[in-house]
């Protein structure tokens, strides 16, 4: 069964426009309650990465990969949202600094690996994901705040 071709059926329809603010407002509705409700996401999500941290159990892969996405979306939202704005730039600059201490590219794997159980590097790695985990909460807030107001 494994060996049959496969195809993949798409189907594209017109939909009626929807009104942006609507969008925008469902969008961050999504955001604030995936990031409240999800454990691997928002302020839990840094929980973990402390947690991980501080027990070691962390590789070096993952983390480096993970700066790279967390930074990047941090980094669009800032200047979408005005009222969560100055939170999200701190988040992302927090993660920008983490991804210093645990870099990505141009990193072979076993380096990385090394990189995440180094003391010096994990008590620096701790501090700068509590200051992001900080900004990231109030930032969840207002978005929380600024979906009410749609």
């Amino acid at each position: 069964m494994d060996d049959l071709p496969k195809e993949h059926v798409y189907s594209v329809w017109r939909v009626k426009p929807t009104d942006p603010c609507v969008t925008i407002g469902r969008a961050l509705d999504f955001a604030v309650r995936f990031s409240n409700n999800n454990d691997q996401s928002g302020a839990n999500g840094y929980r973990n990465w402390s947690t991980a941290l501080q027990s070691g159990k962390i590789g070096g892969f993952g983390a480096a990969y993970n700066l790279i996405v967390w930074s990047e979306a941090r980094s669009f939202a800032a200047p979408f949202l005005d009222e969560a704005r100055q939170h999200y730039v701190t988040a992302a600059e927090q993660l920008a600094c983490l991804g210093k201490l645990f870099p990505f590219f141009d990193t072979p794997r076993d380096e990385m690996e090394k990189n995440v159980k180094y003391p010096d590097r994990v008590g620096a790695a701790l501090e700068i994901v509590n200051k992001a985990q900080q900004a990231e909460e109030v930032g969840v807030a207002a978005l929380a705040k600024i979906v009410q107001k749609l």
